[in-house]
């Protein structure tokens, strides 16, 4: 008590003028724990909020990784002290938390720290056995590995942890481990399988809970615009004939969702979508067009999905385009080095 005291006293003086200073900042935080030691209450249902918050605005933010990382850290203290009825949901809470953290450092690039994360994250569910949850990890992660090209073996062994750990279930975990596997053998060029596992992903589609189709925030959610913009990608990838159309109604679903940050990327990742299919059929100024105006017309903070489609609009230039003026005006653009995506 002695000490938080002597380090508000030395805080407070310079408050006034500059404003909380780091010192002031760190007493207060000592402050609360103190307090809230002292009333022994459970903080275990503020702290499921706030990992209820954070799953909604993750996809929102790109700067929310400190904020994320420091209230982890401020968890792991009320997990080690928990009465052992509640072990299990500060677990659970904990798992949460520690999946949004890997998902935020992969959704700004930093994808090392990112795969330790996801790491412990499926540790950590593993651990509650709560298999939804463990599925939406490994289905999360799938996706998020296939726009950081990562090894597409490593890719499918996650897909297939997420399906086995829901068992079929129809969920959210189900729904993106779908399309996750639709997006891998559109890599490997296999039209038929890619189709049938969208088949799938709709069947899922159709049988989730309400609550979780009408979650157009969370990383929770999987509304009719999530999985018709993961059949606007594989269409797109495939080269399908099929894929303006299926682009255009990954658009449609979208409306109302202008206000939001993280709804405006996605529809920009549509409209790359839209580009890589303009270049495929020949037009290729016109659709680096479209791609470099699609990239200047979003606010600050590209995403790494932002990133890898706008490489893969690159991809899509035949060989002997790349080295004259659009496709070089574009990779500048970029800021890729001639070496990367040549």
């Amino acid at each position: 008590m002695d000490e938080i005291r002597r380090q508000l006293l030395s805080g407070l003086v310079t408050l006034g003028a500059a404003g909380p200073a780091a010192n002031i900042l760190g007493a207060l935080d000592n402050l609360r724990t103190f307090v809230d030691d002292r009333l022994g209450s459970s903080q275990l249902s503020e702290w499921e909020e706030l990992a209820w918050e954070y799953a909604l605005i993750v996809r929102e933010r790109v700067d929310i990784v400190t904020d994320l990382s420091q209230d982890l850290l401020a968890l792991q203290r009320l997990t080690l002290g928990a009465p052992a009825h509640e072990v299990r949901a500060w677990d659970a809470v904990n798992a949460r938390m520690a999946m949004l953290l890997a998902f935020a450092l992969g959704n700004v690039g930093n994808e090392r720290e990112s795969r330790q994360w996801w790491a412990s994250a499926r540790r950590a569910a593993a651990r509650v056995d709560e298999p939804e949850l463990l599925g939406a990890i490994n289905a999360i992660e799938a996706v998020q590995a296939l726009y950081e090209q990562r090894p597409l073996p490593l890719v499918s062994t996650r897909i297939d942890a997420a399906l086995h750990a829901v068992q079929d279930r129809p969920c959210r975990a189900a729904a993106s481990a779908y399309g996750a596997r639709a997006h891998v053998l559109a890599l490997l060029g296999d039209r038929a399988g890619a189709e049938t596992a969208l088949a799938q992903q709709a069947r899922v589609f159709e049988q989730l809970p309400a609550d979780v189709t009408q979650d157009r925030t969370s990383v929770y959610g999987w509304p009719v615009e999530r999985m018709q913009h993961t059949r606007s990608l594989v269409y797109t990838l495939l080269g399908h004939q099929a894929a303006p159309a299926a682009q255009e109604e990954a658009l449609a679903a979208y409306p109302g969702a202008s206000g939001s940050a993280a709804h405006a990327r996605q529809t920009a990742q549509i409209r790359l979508h839209q580009a890589i299919t303009v270049i495929r059929r020949g037009a290729i100024s016109d659709g680096i067009e479209q791609a470099q105006d699609v990239l200047t017309a979003l606010p600050p903070g590209r995403t790494r999905y932002l990133r890898h489609l706008a490489g893969t609009v690159l991809d899509a230039v035949p060989a002997v385009e790349r080295t004259r003026p659009p496709a070089m005006e574009y990779r500048a653009y970029l800021q890729l080095p001639p070496s990367e995506r040549a």
